[in-house]
C-alpha cells in the first residue's frame, strides 16, 4: 500500500467524523429563512382585458363595412351555429348555440343553456345560461354572470362586478368585484397537540430544543418562529412573522402584519390586515377578512362570507389551485397557476 493511500485511508474518517459533528450546525444553516412574501403574479396591476382590447381594435374597422346581420339587435334560435366573428348591437340566443370566433356587442349579450363559444366582449353585461362553455375568454364593461358548471378556458375579465355560480372554472378572474354562490362547507381545523401559543402583548410560550423565536432587525423586525403556530382572539401580532411550520389563527382573531408559513396555513374566522403567503394549502374560513394578498403554492381554500381585499384597493388571489364555496367575495384578481380557479358544487 502506498503513503499516499494509507494517508487517504486516514483522512476518511476523520472527515466523516467532521463532518458528524457539524452535522446540527449544517442543519441549522440550510434551514428555511426566507422572511419574503412568495411572489404573487402581477398582483392587480397587469391589465387582464388585454385580449379583448386587442380585438376591439382589430374589429373597429368592421363596423364601418356592411354587414348581413346590420349590427343591429340580433335573436339566434336553438341549435345555430355561426362561424365568423359577430358584430352587433346586442346578441340573445337559445339552447346549444354555436359561436365558433369572436362576438363583440355594443349592448348586453346573452347565451342560452348548453351554448359554446370562442371568446365574447361586450360593452355592456354578459350572461351565460348554465353549462355554457367558451374556448378563450370573456370580457364585459359592466358586468359578468355564469350559470351554474359553466366553463371559461382562459380569463373572465368584467369592468365592475363577476358573479359565478357553482360549479363554474376558470383559469383567471379578474374585477373590482368578484362574488361566488355555492353550497356553504364547513372547514376543517385540526391544530396538532403540540403547536403552541402566541400570547398577548407579544408573550411568547416556552422556548425549547425543537422550537424557538427569534427577532431579526436586519429583515424588518421579521420574527422566526420553529414549528407549528397559533395564533387567537389574544395574540397580538403587529410585525412581520414567519413560522417554519403551519399556522393557524382560530376565530376572532386581528392580526396586523404579513404571514408567511413554510408548511399549510388555516385562517378561522378573523381579520388579517396584510399579506398570507405559505407553501402548502392556505384555507380562509367562514367569516374572514384579508385585507393584502393571499397565495397559497398548493390549494387556496376560501370559505362562506370571506372577503378579500376592498373596493378601492383591489388585492390577489393566487394558488395552483383555487376552491370557493358558501358565498363570497373577492375584490381583484383570481389566478390558478396550474389548475382551476373553481366554484365548488
Amino acid at each position: 500500500m502506498t503513503p499516499a493511500l494509507s494517508a487517504l485511508l486516514l483522512l476518511v474518517p476523520v472527515l466523516a467524523l467532521a463532518l458528524l459533528l457539524l452535522q446540527p450546525g449544517l442543519a441549522e444553516w440550510l434551514e428555511a429563512t426566507d422572511a419574503a412574501p412568495l411572489a404573487i403574479d402581477g398582483l392587480y396591476a397587469k391589465d387582464d382585458r388585454i385580449f379583448a382590447d386587442r380585438f376591439r381594435k382589430l374589429a373597429v374597422e368592421w363596423w364601418q363595412q356592411p354587414d348581413p346581420l346590420g349590427h343591429s339587435q340580433v335573436d339566434l334560435g336553438p341549435g345555430t351555429l355561426l362561424a365568423r366573428p359577430i358584430l352587433v348591437a346586442g346578441l340573445a340566443t337559445g339552447a346549444g348555440v354555436g359561436l365558433e370566433e369572436e362576438v363583440w356587442a355594443r349592448e348586453s349579450l346573452r347565451l342560452g343553456a348548453g351554448s359554446l363559444a370562442r371568446a365574447l366582449v361586450s360593452d355592456g353585461s354578459i350572461h351565460l345560461a348554465r353549462d355554457c362553455k367558451v374556448q378563450r375568454w370573456i370580457h364585459g364593461d359592466t358586468e359578468v354572470t355564469l350559470g351554474e358548471r359553466c366553463q371559461v378556458s382562459a380569463r373572465i375579465t368584467a369592468g365592475e362586478r363577476i358573479l359565478l355560480s357553482a360549479g363554474c372554472l376558470s383559469q383567471l378572474v379578474s374585477a373590482p368585484s368578484i362574488e361566488w354562490q355555492s353550497p356553504r362547507r364547513p372547514m376543517s381545523m385540526e391544530i396538532p397537540s403540540h403547536a403552541r401559543r402566541w400570547l398577548r402583548r407579544r408573550r411568547i410560550p416556552e422556548t425549547g430544543s425543537n422550537w424557538r423565536i427569534s427577532r431579526q432587525e436586519t429583515t424588518g423586525g421579521t420574527v422566526f418562529v420553529n414549528g407549528d403556530l397559533i395564533l387567537d382572539a389574544e395574540a397580538d401580532i403587529d410585525f412581520p412573522l414567519v413560522v417554519r411550520g403551519n399556522l393557524y389563527i382560530r376565530r376572532g382573531a386581528l392580526i396586523a402584519g404579513d404571514l408567511k408559513a413554510h408548511g399549510n396555513m388555516v385562517v378561522e374566522g378573523s381579520t388579517v390586515v396584510g399579506n398570507l403567503c405559505c407553501s402548502g394549502n392556505l384555507l380562509v374560513g367562514e367569516g374572514s377578512w384579508v385585507q393584502g394578498c393571499l397565495r397559497g403554492d398548493s390549494l387556496v381554500w376560501l370559505g362562506d362570507e370571506v372577503v378579500v381585499g376592498r373596493p378601492e384597493r383591489p388585492e390577489a388571489v393566487v394558488g395552483n389551485r383555487i376552491l370557493l364555496a358558501g358565498t363570497g367575495t373577492v375584490h381583484g384578481r383570481l389566478r390558478a397557476l396550474a389548475g382551476w380557479v373553481e366554484v365548488e358544487s
